[in-house]
């Protein structure tokens, strides 16, 4: 899974970083619109899922290429 997604501990590292700076704004945006759920929790645990890097995707898609394009 660390391989095919690309979580090396950079990576790794620097999500839980990404997330946990964050999990307040997530809060504050919408605990007030979803006042039935734990914004907090639910942004965590749907961040926590393994996705591939931005690397892999522009690896597989060409994106900067098809922005440059566009």
């Amino acid at each position: 899974m660390f391989e095919a997604t690309d979580l090396s501990e950079k990576y790794y590292a620097r999500r839980i970083k990404a997330v946990m700076h964050l999990l307040p704004e997530m809060k504050k945006r919408y605990a007030a619109k979803y006042p039935e759920m734990d914004m907090v929790s639910e942004f965590a645990e749907a961040a926590s899922f393994p996705s591939i890097t931005y690397d892999i995707i522009d690896w597989q898609m060409d994106v900067c290429l098809g922005a440059a394009v566009w």
